[in-house]
């Protein structure tokens, strides 16, 4: 398992060396609006989940401050 605070694509290369990098995107509030919705939330799922490779899993470390 490998540690990732990369963007979506730069990830999927990670996948080569781990089946699940933890992906903090969603913690790293730089990568969020101010305004936070479910559909932002919505949209960086779909996202990173669209470019898994077959075979491996996406997770993602969630947190609140």
């Amino acid at each position: 398992m490998l540690e990732a605070w990369e963007d979506p694509q730069s990830q999927v290369e990670l996948f080569q060396y781990s089946d699940f990098p933890f992906n903090l995107e969603i913690v790293e509030q730089d990568n969020l609006p101010a305004e936070i919705s479910a559909r932002n939330i919505e949209d960086i799922i779909n996202t990173v989940v669209g470019l898994v490779p077959e075979g491996k899993v996406a997770n993602w470390v969630v947190g609140i401050t």
